[in-house]
């Protein structure tokens, strides 16, 4: 799900920024173009964070104490950032179809997939005392897709349900073949979505909280972003909730790849 980049020389970014800088618009040419701009914005943002990320994991085991609580504070601050640059790249390659000029499909059973998901959410569903369960079916399910792009639509519902589930409730996975697709589905105990909000919650920056009674953090782009990307192998995605008593998110891609969005 998260991507890192290795930290460049001094020399490439000084050849770099002048470049950028020329460009003034959509019509600008050379390293002056949008897409350039972006992509220097991105690498310079994430150059020092992995920095960051790398230096306090290195750190992580051997301080304890309140040194340690401080230093876990700043790794998961950075580690949320990193979440939101992430999901900035990856509205962006949905909005210029570099997303889907990248699809690798693949042969990709969904039993493995799943577990590689369920074991990345693990320990936080453990800090929160939340049971999570899978269940599969016998023959295991195989699709034809980008197993990246799928990697990231399910991770960013687990992160949903781990968020939003109070202590001690329960997150389920399933997976099933219905007739010429696999659905795929989380469910979760939490806190439910308001009836009046359920057909928003795909909109871009979208939060079902107010801005000013937020208790949950991010950006509200996780459920656009899954929505695209399923939508690029011609699939489809939909939630039903009860507020106070969990949300299932569902999203059914064709078992042998189907018709690419175009």
């Amino acid at each position: 799900m998260f991507t890192t980049e290795s930290a460049p020389g001094q020399t490439e970014t000084q050849e770099t920024t002048p470049a950028v800088q020329r460009g003034s618009g959509p019509d600008a040419d050379g390293g002056g173009t949008p897409q350039a701009l972006w992509d220097h914005l991105r690498h310079e943002l994430r150059t020092p964070l992995n920095v960051i990320l790398g230096y306090a994991t290195f750190l992580k085991d051997d301080l304890h104490g309140d040194a340690g609580e401080q230093l876990e504070i700043v790794l998961q601050s950075a580690m949320r950032l990193r979440s939101l640059i992430d999901d900035m790249v990856n509205l962006r390659h949905l909005d210029t179809g570099e997303a889907r000029a990248q699809l690798d499909m693949e042969v990709l059973p969904l039993h493995q997939l799943i577990a590689d998901v369920v074991q990345e959410f693990s320990a936080m569903a453990e800090a929160k005392r939340l049971s999570m369960g899978v269940r599969r079916p016998v023959p295991p399910v195989e699709i034809v897709a980008d197993r990246q792009k799928v990697y990231l639509v399910l991770a960013n519902l687990l992160s949903n349900a781990v968020k939003f589930t109070n202590p001690g409730g329960r997150v389920q996975v399933a997976v099933e073949a219905r007739g010429s697709e696999a659905w795929v589905s989380v469910r979760d105990t939490g806190i439910g979505i308001p009836p009046e909000k359920l057909d928003k919650i795909f909109d871009r920056f979208y939060q079902v909280e107010g801005s000013l009674s937020r208790h949950y953090e991010g950006m509200g782009l996780g459920l656009c972003i899954a929505k695209g990307m399923v939508e690029l192998h011609g699939g489809r995605l939909w939630v039903e909730s009860v507020k106070g008593r969990g949300s299932s998110f569902t999203f059914a891609l064709p078992l042998d790849g189907g018709r690419v969005s175009g």
